[in-house]
């Protein structure tokens, strides 16, 4: 998904900018962003699940 993969690469960038510039501001950026960024990856995984039992459900009934 292009939201998914947009968001890794904003992740990537601030790694990058904080390992170039010690900042403890853009740290805790970057803490919270990872932070974000697995609840996330949470989500999407129980959206699939739910998904895949919908399609399920939706075949059984035919």
């Amino acid at each position: 998904m292009g939201t998914f993969t947009a968001r890794r690469a904003l992740e990537d960038n601030l790694k990058n900018y904080l390992s170039a510039r010690k900042d403890p501001v853009m740290h805790n950026l970057c803490l919270a962003l990872k932070e974000m960024t697995k609840a996330l990856d949470d989500i999407e995984g129980k959206i699939e699940h739910v998904s895949q039992q919908v399609a399920q459900v939706a075949k059984r009934q035919r």
